[in-house]
């Protein structure tokens, strides 16, 4: 299964005609194999359709409107000494009012912290895109495709990146 899940098979009745019910996972254990991502969009339609996209698809997604906000989710979960185990992924807008992904992404690599960033924006010069490399991260241009972002998202996390 997607997303490294228990892979264990429920099944009702015995012999060939044993049906499928679906995997065996306690909550904690869903909860342990999706991808987390924290999700930075200024746009309330955007945001609320990738959050939803993404749930779909599997990631446990916590939205946030602005750098500001995204930043202090990452001091929330340093002061909570939880950074390492709570975010696997960050998909962010390039242009939010006050921060940008750009600059949260800088501060990010300047601490040290080399959580998988995708930048996603609609001003996407090869001046961001080459900073966005710069800085370890992939950058997407909008409109994108959902699908792509999604399969980004898997390969971005999975590579650690």
């Amino acid at each position: 299964m997607a997303g490294g899940r228990n892979s264990a098979i429920a099944t009702s009745g015995s012999g060939p005609g044993r049906r499928a019910r679906g995997p065996i996972e306690s909550e904690g254990e869903r909860r342990r194999s999706r991808l987390r991502v924290l999700l930075a969009e200024d746009d309330d339609d955007m945001r609320r359709h990738l959050a939803s996209a993404l749930r779909a698809e599997g990631f446990e997604v916590r939205p946030v409107r602005s750098g500001v906000e995204l930043l202090k989710s990452f001091g929330a979960l340093l002061l909570r000494g939880r950074l390492a185990t709570s975010v696997d992924l960050v998909i962010s807008d390039l242009r939010m009012p006050g921060i940008t992904g750009l600059k949260v992404l800088d501060w990010l690599r300047r601490a040290n912290w080399r959580v998988p960033f995708i930048l996603i924006t609609s001003f996407g010069d090869e001046s961001v895109h080459a900073e966005a490399r710069r800085l370890g991260a992939t950058s997407l241009d909008k409109p994108f495709d959902v699908r792509e972002l999604i399969a980004q998202a898997r390969s971005v996390a999975a590579r650690g990146q």
